[in-house]
């Protein structure tokens, strides 16, 4: 339901870590992108959002221990009006010291490599809290990893997999289409559901492969 959406990040346009093409697609869609930019502070009025600050990024580099050293313009604020301020960075876990969790000496949550359960039994921790700053595929693959351990702690199988659709299985021919060879790809640019569902048809079924019988030969018998 938002009027406008605003991204900042540090990097430039080069260095942003997401492919061109889903870069050019937020920004058909109406995505403001505000680049070089670190944010300073979150403007308020009595507890609700009316901003945010910016400082123009001069350089930025991570050390070993993947903390950020950062070098802002002097004097280069600049101001975003919002009501809503998601952060989609990687943070450091507070920890509350009665929660006895044991911590790596870079402040991250200490886990079982293979289970993510932490040094407390029952606690299972994933993504930035274990690994610090990475990305959104691996924060994901580490939940999905603690979920399953997660659901063997409570004695299911560990299966968490989902099934959305049914399977429908293919039919023992598929015929020829007419005029699959010249059947010209869709521009992603302006896909709509009619454009969509024409680029399924071109789909060449590879799976169909693996329905094939292997055809004998003398050797087999």
């Amino acid at each position: 339901g938002a009027e406008q959406v605003h991204v900042a990040c540090i990097e430039d346009r080069a260095e942003m870590r997401a492919d061109s093409e889903e870069i050019e697609l937020a920004e058909a869609e109406g995505v403001h992108i505000h680049l070089s930019k670190s944010l300073n502070r979150i403007l308020s009025n009595n507890g609700k959002v009316l901003g945010t600050e910016f400082l123009e990024v001069d350089s930025f580099a991570f050390d070993d221990d993947k903390n950020l050293q950062l070098e802002t313009v002097e004097n280069s604020q600049q101001y975003i009006d919002a009501d809503t301020v998601i952060f989609a960075i990687g943070q450091t876990p507070e920890m509350p010291q009665n929660f006895s969790l044991d911590m790596r000496i870079n402040r991250f949550i200490e886990t079982d490599s293979y289970s993510l359960q932490t040094s407390r039994e029952g606690v299972f921790a994933a993504g930035d809290a274990v690994s610090g700053k990475g990305s959104l595929i691996d924060a994901i693959a580490s939940g999905r990893v603690a979920a399953m351990a997660i659901d063997n702690f409570l004695g299911g199988s560990g299966v968490i997999d989902e099934k959305l659709a049914p399977a429908a299985e293919p039919g023992a021919g598929i015929g020829s289409g007419d005029g699959f060879a010249s059947r010209s790809r869709c521009s992603v640019h302006d896909m709509d559901d009619a454009l969509a569902a024409g680029e399924s048809l071109r789909c060449l079924q590879c799976d169909l492969r693996l329905k094939i019988a292997t055809v004998k030969i003398w050797s087999n018998y």
